[in-house]
């Protein structure tokens, strides 16, 4: 065959040896990010091969010119031959990126694996802001997030209790999917978690191990005009009990967040009941009274019974407020930098020039530490959100996780502080950790919820036709509701009073006035048995004059209206009206749905959380169970 036919021949095979080349250099760069596997490696090699024999096919001509050049000019072509070798490496490094970047923006970025993180409704700032930066750090090829994480809050021990029930539809529905991670500030309740959910059927999830991440000490912030009358030394030197027995002598109120049974609320209960120097815990009597004090602070300053966020947000705008605060120094320092950037001008929070909505912190030397862990939660075996729960929460414990989380201005394992815990900020940059307390154990924090406020409980119960139904075969709703009546009285302590009242198509009638706890529970078997049901339900108007009438204005008790109903408000009153009237009362509302009603009504799910209350559905078999947990949600 002459070399003209040669020649022909290689163009011939031209167009059918581009296409192996083009899937080489696909499979060099869709691999090149694998390398360090078996399966990467084999597929590129694979790739470069076919570019490699794909080229000498396609140009023949050319290749062998080349080797007749090299074999005339081999003297010349040892000095070439290194920068070549640059040149390769160089094509070998580019190449597959730039054909990588050029396949996403042809065919687009593949959809991220999606990733719930669960928190306390205060971190969630905190914690979106360390999701952004783990899906920054575990971007792939052209940028594309492999991951998408959103951050939800949710209070402790609601999660903690959505948890242990699987999150089932009612939780779904009122706070959202299930999470794959859950951040918690309490070890010890997920550790019972744990043991409670240890071989659990496959509905409810696999704990993960927990890992600590961050911590914030408890702090007392006190007004930037007010921190001058105590002495420097106090802000680190002094006792919880010592402190604030100082602050109180100088007129200076203290308010604290919303207290439950866990997270921020309890160690602000437990710092403000703190005996020294033992670390004990006052009397019942003592208790009363300094709650009672931290009550009407709260009220005089105008702030709100919230969150630790919501309060100093209320502070913030309040400034001549001569009332301190117990909050996590995380979340104080956030603030004043809010509120020293005011008008956008940066203020400090020290000196003749500080802005005068700072709050100074306070170290007492035996605060507790807010911790910050992070739990995986496996909800079906093998899932992709599993998998980034894992790579989030190991990330979480490495240098990149710990400088993200430093940020926000929590303490980390490699870190005292960040730009926002200094002096500037109204900080103390070295306060003494080595006396600070990690979180009580079981038996002090129901000493600290014994502590509480005694309570003033009112118990709605429908009364409407419905009522009349058969609940069971033998038993009508209203026979359900009246146990449930008995039980929720056996639950207050002797020194909570309590009333009773129904709702129908009468209205709105009492039954048993506010009286102790002993007296209620004989009147109330007496006089349920004498009440009618019939009408209607006018629902909407019960919570409304209910929240009314328990009134705890005077910051001398704990106020909760239990509604026990079996259907919707029937009266035609508005849900907004009735939602406005109780909002921000201090009074909470919880609710036992024990018919067609349920928890996953849109306006029982909005009174419950705006009051800080809780809702149960309860079958007939269940009412017994379902008071106790509402009421552990009361006293928490």
């Amino acid at each position: 065959m002459s070399p003209k036919m040669t020649g022909g021949a290689a163009r011939r095979d031209h167009p059918a040896w581009v296409a192996p080349m083009v899937l080489g250099e696909v499979l060099m760069a869709l691999h090149a990010d694998a390398l360090d596997t078996p399966a990467g490696l084999a597929w590129f090699v694979l790739g470069a091969v076919l570019v490699v024999v794909g080229g000498m096919r396609v140009f023949p001509g050319v290749i062998t010119k080349v080797l007749a050049w090299m074999n005339a000019h081999r003297g010349r072509l040892t000095a070439a031959t290194a920068a070549a070798v640059v040149a390769a490496l160089a094509v070998w490094i580019a190449a597959p990126p730039a054909v990588a970047y050029g396949l996403v923006l042809w065919f687009g970025c593949e959809h991220p694996t999606e990733l719930r993180v669960l928190t306390a409704p205060d971190d969630v700032d905190t914690y979106q802001d360390v999701a952004d930066a783990f899906v920054r750090d575990t971007a792939g090829a052209g940028g594309c997030p492999t991951v998408h994480v959103h951050v939800y809050g949710v209070e402790p021990a609601t999660a903690l209790d959505a948890i242990g029930v699987g999150w089932q539809d009612e939780q779904l529905e009122r706070h959202g999917g299930r999470p794959d991670v859950l951040i918690t500030g309490s070890r010890v309740e997920v550790d019972a978690l744990s043991a409670d959910l240890d071989g659990a059927p496959g509905s409810y999830p696999v704990v993960g191990d927990t890992r600590t991440v961050a911590w914030s000490p408890l702090v007392l912030g006190v007004p930037i005009a007010l921190a001058d009358q105590l002495h420097e030394d106090r802000r680190i030197m002094a006792t919880w009990h010592d402190l604030l027995r100082e602050v109180r002598a100088l007129g200076i109120g203290v308010a604290r967040p919303y207290p439950t049974g866990s997270g921020v609320g309890l160690l602000a209960a437990d710092a403000l009941l703190s005996t020294a120097p033992s670390g004990g815990l006052v009397s019942m009597d003592q208790a009363r009274g300094i709650l009672s004090w931290t009550s009407t602070s709260t009220k005089a300053a105008g702030l709100p019974l919230d969150s630790a966020v919501a309060m100093l947000a209320a502070h913030r705008a309040s400034p001549e407020a001569a009332t301190a605060v117990i909050v996590p120094e995380q979340a104080l320092a956030r603030s004043n930098l809010l509120a020293s950037t005011a008008d956008g001008v940066r203020r400090p929070c020290i000196g003749a020039s500080a802005a005068p909505n700072c709050l100074l912190a306070f170290y007492p030397n035996d605060t507790y530490r807010v911790w910050h862990s992070a739990t995986p939660l496996r909800w079906s075996p093998g899932s992709r959100a599993h998998g980034a729960a894992l790579a989030f929460t190991g990330w979480l414990g490495g240098e990149a996780g710990q400088a993200a989380l430093w940020e926000t201005g929590l303490r980390t394992n490699g870190q005292t502080g960040s730009d926002l815990l200094n002096q500037r900020n109204g900080m103390f940059a070295g306060p003494r950790t080595a006396t600070m307390r990690d979180e009580p154990d079981t038996k002090r924090r129901a000493a600290v919820v014994a502590r509480q406020l005694p309570g003033r409980v009112l118990i709605a119960l429908d009364a409407s036709a419905s009522m009349r139904d058969m609940a069971t075969p033998r038993s009508t709703r209203m026979d359900v509701a009246t146990e449930g009546v008995r039980g929720a009285i056996d639950r207050l302590g002797e020194n909570d009073t309590v009333g009773l009242w129904t709702f129908s198509g009468r209205g709105v009638a009492e039954v048993v006035p506010f009286s102790p706890r002993d007296g209620a529970r004989r009147l109330v078997g007496e006089r349920l048995r004498e009440v009618p049901t019939g009408g209607g339900t006018p629902l909407y108007r019960a919570v409304r004059e209910g929240v009314d009438a328990v009134d705890v204005s005077d910051g001398a008790r704990v106020g909760a209206l239990v509604v026990l109903t079996d259907g919707e408000d029937t009266f035609g009153d508005k849900a907004a009206d009735m939602l406005a009237a109780t909002r921000d009362r201090g009074v909470r509302v919880f609710v036992l749905a024990i018919g067609e009603t349920t928890c996953g009504d849109r306006v029982i799910a909005d009174l419950t959380e705006q009051t800080h209350g809780g809702c149960a559905t309860a079958s007939p078999a269940s009412v017994d169970n379902a008071i106790t947990a509402l009421f552990q949600q009361l006293w928490g």
